[in-house]
C-alpha cells in the first residue's frame, strides 16, 4: 500500500508566467510607489481634517482643563446667583436678597483659593464663580429696587389701612 502512496501522479498544472497574464513588474512597482506617497498624502489629508474637527493643541488643553476640580462652592454661587433673579419673579422681593446674599458671602472664599491655586483648578469653575456674583448682584440690585418701590408706594396710598384691616380680621379668624 506505501507503493501506491508513492506511485500516485498529481495533476498540478504549471504556473503560468506573470509577463504572459499581462503582469507587469515595473507597473507594480510605480504602483507601490504611488501607493506610498498617496498614503502620505491621506495622513496629512488627516491631519488637516482632524484639526478641522477640533482635535488640536487646544481641545487637547480643553480636556487637560476638563480633569481638574472644580473650586468648592462654586456650582453653590451659580445657582444662588440664578436663583436671586428666578425667586423675584416667583417669591417677590423678599427672598431674593437673601439668595444673593448668601451667594456674595461666598464668593471671596471660593475666589481666594482659586488665586492661591489657579493651576489647580479648572478655569470653567473660575468662571462659574464670577457669572455667579454678577447675577447675584443683579438680583440683589433688582430686589432692593422693588422693595424701594413697594415702601414708597405702600406710603402714600391709603390702601394700606385696607390691607392692614384684611390681614387683622384674617389673623382673628384663624384664632390668633
Amino acid at each position: 500500500m506505501a507503493e501506491n502512496d508513492n506511485n500516485m501522479n498529481f495533476n498540478i498544472p504549471p504556473i503560468p508566467d506573470p509577463e504572459e497574464r499581462g503582469f507587469n513588474y515595473n507597473t507594480y512597482a510605480n504602483e507601490s510607489s504611488n501607493s506610498s506617497s498617496n498614503n502620505s498624502n491621506n495622513q496629512s489629508q488627516n491631519q488637516d481634517s482632524n484639526q478641522n474637527r477640533g482635535f488640536d493643541e487646544t481641545s487637547t488643553n480643553q480636556a487637560k482643563n476638563d480633569l481638574k476640580p472644580n473650586i468648592p462652592n462654586s456650582g453653590a454661587i451659580l445657582t444662588l446667583g440664578i436663583l436671586s433673579l428666578v425667586t423675584i419673579l416667583c417669591c417677590g422681593a423678599c427672598v431674593s436678597p437673601i439668595l444673593a446674599i448668601i451667594a456674595l458671602a461666598l464668593f471671596p472664599s471660593a475666589k481666594n483659593k482659586y488665586l492661591q491655586n489657579p493651576d489647580f483648578y479648572s478655569e470653567n469653575s473660575y468662571s462659574n464663580i464670577k457669572t455667579g456674583k454678577i447675577l447675584a448682584i443683579v438680583g440683589l440690585c433688582i430686589s432692593l429696587f422693588f422693595i424701594i418701590l413697594l415702601a414708597i408706594v405702600g406710603s402714600f396710598t391709603e390702601s394700606t389701612e385696607i390691607i392692614k384691616e384684611t390681614f387683622d380680621s384674617t389673623w382673628d379668624a384663624m384664632g390668633y
